[in-house]
């Protein structure tokens, strides 16, 4: 191995060293260490979608660096180099895996370090980068007009463009809870001041559950007469503390209206507690800090309104900010055995 050299390759897109290995290193340091502030669900999901572009760079300068040494070539391609040409072409199949292995390796060492250093570990999060890292390899190949690592004869214009579809292909698939969440969103302010009806797949997504409940989307029971509509369906298991419907990221402003509505069936025959929360954005996580009202729910169909008002002024130590609703919430104590109850026409008025 003593006549082996390590040299740069000539080509048509060959960066500096350096400009290969900067975004290895801080691409990941920027993930690790970098969040943007709280902004809404369509934020979030653009900080995750951040991951794939974050690895597209880096697969792209992880192959293009790579490929600067004859060595990783010719260790990847199986054979010795002989002064500046290779016996026989890399795989481009294996130079992609290599370069793949090494990325997601990285991405999995981001998300080991944000667990241990507060952050969640996500297995999403992984994916996109996995995700991105095809993208970047795709881009990679994309950029090349010749390379005699992998075609003395160079790529053809049918092959980079195949490979320009493919980085676009990847970066789609990774942009597409984003897309659906902007989706949403738009959907749930054409809606507003309707929070829930049961009508909307879009406006559905911003429903959710806490410990323990599950929510479905079924037709009303027949017991709920004049109601031909889709229901919400919330199941509440027993010996769970706190098991609960949340309806979050609700139009902030409730300003222009006077009231919250909705309806609720019970098909028990006995009488539920179930207490209403709603909260601002500034909401400082203590019970005094929202709005909590119990409310019995009888069998059969159950009416409610709530002024706005009341809500506003629920808090002990201040007014709610009804310009800034941020959560609302229906939850039940510990129950001895599992409950089935009904929501539709969630709205204000």
């Amino acid at each position: 191995m003593s006549n082996i050299k390590l040299r740069w390759r000539p080509g048509v897109f060959r960066p500096k060293i350096w400009f290969c290995l900067l975004p290895i290193f801080f691409l990941p340091w920027v993930l690790v260490n970098w969040q943007l502030p709280e902004g809404g669900p369509l934020l979030n999901e653009l900080q995750n979608a951040g991951h794939a572009l974050a690895f597209t760079l880096v697969a792209f300068c992880l192959a293009h660096g790579l490929d600067h040494f004859r060595l990783l070539g010719a260790l990847v391609g199986g054979v010795a180099p002989q002064g500046v040409h290779l016996q026989r072409p890399v795989s481009k199949v294996k130079y992609s895996l290599l370069v793949l292995v090494l990325a997601v390796v990285i991405g999995g060492g981001v998300e080991l370090v944000q667990s241990s250093i507060g952050r969640e570990m996500s297995a999403s999060d992984l994916l996109l980068d996995v995700l991105g890292s095809c993208a970047g390899v795709a881009l990679y190949f994309a950029s090349l007009r010749s390379s005699n690592l992998f075609s003395p004869q160079g790529f053809s214009v049918g092959f980079r463009l195949s490979s320009s579809i493919l980085m676009l292909l990847f970066l789609l698939v990774s942009f597409a809870k984003t897309a659906l969440c902007y989706l949403s969103l738009d959907a749930r302010g054409r809606a507003f001041p309707v929070l829930f009806d049961g009508e909307s797949f879009l406006v559905d997504r911003f429903v959710g559950t806490a410990y323990g409940a599950t929510v479905s989307f079924e037709p009303a029971p027949l017991a709920w007469k004049n109601n031909k509509t889709k229901v919400l369906k919330l199941t509440l298991p027993p010996g769970n503390r706190w098991p609960s419907l949340v309806l979050s990221e609700p139009v902030l402003n409730w300003r222009n209206y006077d009231a919250l509505y909705f309806e609720i069936y019970s098909g028990h025959r006995e009488v539920i507690s179930v207490t209403l929360r709603v909260n601002d954005t500034e909401h400082n996580n203590f019970h005094e800090d929202r709005f909590n009202q119990a409310i019995l729910v009888k069998p059969g169909v159950n009416y409610y309104t709530f002024p706005l008002e009341v809500i506003e002024n629920g808090l002990k130590y201040r007014a709610m900010d009804l310009g800034r609703v941020s959560k609302v919430m229906w939850f039940v104590g510990k129950l001895s055995e599992a409950h089935t109850l009904y929501f539709d026409n969630i709205k204000l008025k």
